[in-house]
């Protein structure tokens, strides 16, 4: 019984002063905000693009994954170019 008041005090001095689980959470939470964030940004983009445009959304959609896919290998490539 005394296990779990020393752990709901650890949890709280860690919230108030920081630790390394609450920067893993904080660090987790801006990942999935910044994936969602994303999202709807190049949501937006193909809306845009289709309204003034008249190309279909979804080729749209395929081209941002291509292109996002295609600077990934590029990256890729280059790190593994420097690595001796």
């Amino acid at each position: 019984m005394t296990v779990m008041p020393l752990s709901l005090d650890s949890l709280a001095y860690e919230i108030q002063y920081g630790g390394p689980h609450v920067h893993l959470a904080v660090f987790i939470i801006c990942q999935i905000i910044g994936i969602i964030l994303l999202h709807y940004v190049f949501r937006i983009i193909t809306y845009l693009i289709n309204r003034y445009t008249q190309l279909p959304q979804d080729i749209l959609k395929h081209q941002f994954i291509k292109a996002i896919y295609q600077a990934y290998q590029d990256a890729e490539i280059k790190l593994l170019e420097r690595t001796p």
